[in-house]
């Protein structure tokens, strides 16, 4: 299982926990992370049956269509 969420471009993965009153999120695979190196990461060690993707604050859409960019993003991207 992998918990998921982006954060947008330009914005450094930090160690704290100072996103949370921050606009640092992003749509899934719009964002600073590389998900196809990430998952084919995991991959290689152990087979990823589940994603539990996170949205939280500002994004750049209205959240239903956030979570729809996201899970096209993610379901393309398990496609190839």
């Amino acid at each position: 299982m992998l918990y998921i969420k982006d954060l947008v471009p330009g914005y450094h993965v930090s160690t704290t926990l100072d996103t949370e009153d921050k606009d640092t999120n992003a749509e899934t695979g719009f964002g600073a992370i590389d998900w196809k190196k990430l998952f084919a990461t995991a991959g290689h060690y152990g087979h990823v049956k589940h994603y539990f993707m996170e949205h939280e604050g500002k994004m750049a859409h209205p959240p239903l269509e956030a979570l729809q960019i996201s899970y096209n993003y993610l379901n393309k991207l398990e496609a190839n």
